[in-house]
């Protein structure tokens, strides 16, 4: 079972269950965030907030995904688990999402950011990698290319380090076509990119398949890998980062992936049009959401 907090914009949720798996939502459907936070300060209003149906539905494993998740919630799982095993994934930094000494020590901790890992080492948190559902790997190698570089993220205090990326690319004569999902209060801002509402992922992967390169962007270049990091690689696209780690990676090859504050600025236009070198499927099959499951039982 998969618990991840549903707002109406979880596009991920026909992927978890294409792959057999029961995907559920925290909380009730019916209550805003903001009413469910103070409504659980007291127990009495537990059936009212918390989706029944996760009672009904523990197996052998329930990984619970970091966002919008309280105290609250995961001491009612593990109440009602009654011993059934249950992991918290965090799929952001930690310090973006519940704090790790607020999660009971009867939920196993995993993290995709080994920082996070060694930052919060005294609560025992295990390694699993950032992943990519089996079911969006593209069939075919090759499309037709519409764009130089692509970005897609949300609005995270980065718009001035967009807006320098998309001049350094300019500069090298590189068009980027670079969205950044935000609401209208801060639209009205001018950056070299362009505001968006929320998109649809399968039109995200269709941007993805028709460009040369993604630009990926961290504030903090310690986090885990994004998913623009696992669309490159399995959409065989080159990748603009400035994570200085990502040259670790078993997956890294200089052919396929510049870091900026690293690699030359001069070669980008080099690196663009470039072929990209292919990387083996037994390297990235170890992406793939089956064999992230797996490792949890391992």
């Amino acid at each position: 079972m998969i618990i991840y907090f549903n707002n109406g914009h979880n596009y991920f949720q026909k992927y978890f269950e294409e792959n057999g798996d029961l995907f559920l939502t925290p909380y009730s459907n019916k209550l805003k965030v903001k009413l469910i936070k103070i409504l659980e300060k007291c127990i009495f209003f537990n059936k009212l907030i918390y989706n029944q149906q996760i009672v009904d539905n523990f197996n052998n494993l329930t990984i619970i995904f970091d966002s919008n998740i309280s105290q609250q919630f995961l001491r009612w799982v593990v109440k009602k688990a009654k011993g059934k095993r249950v992991v918290f994934w965090y799929w952001n930094p930690v310090k973006k999402t519940i704090s790790p000494d607020k999660i009971p020590n009867e939920i196993e901790i995993w993290s995709y950011s080994k920082a996070d890992i060694e930052k919060y080492k005294i609560y025992n948190i295990r390694y699993n990698t950032q992943f990519f559902f089996d079911c969006l790997v593209p069939q075919k190698k090759y499309f037709d290319i519409k764009t130089e570089v692509f970005f897609l993220g949300r609005i995270k205090h980065r718009e001035d380090m967009l807006d320098s990326c998309i001049k350094l690319l300019r500069r090298y004569n590189i068009k980027t076509k670079a969205y950044v999902v935000a609401d209208e209060r801060h639209k009205i801002s001018k950056h070299e990119f362009q505001f968006v509402d929320e998109m649809n992922y399968d039109a995200v992967l269709q941007e993805v398949a028709t460009s040369r390169a993604l630009l990926d962007l961290y504030l903090d270049n310690q986090a885990g890998l994004s998913l623009r990091v696992m669309e490159a690689l399995f959409f065989n696209k080159k990748l603009i980062t400035n994570n200085i780690n990502i040259d670790k990676f078993d997956f890294y090859s200089a052919a396929n992936i510049f870091i900026i504050g690293k690699d030359n600025e001069k070669n980008l236009e080099y690196f663009i049009y470039s072929e990209c070198k292919e990387i083996c499927w037994d390297i990235k099959c170890k992406y793939l959401y089956s064999s992230w499951l797996q490792r949890f039982n391992k």
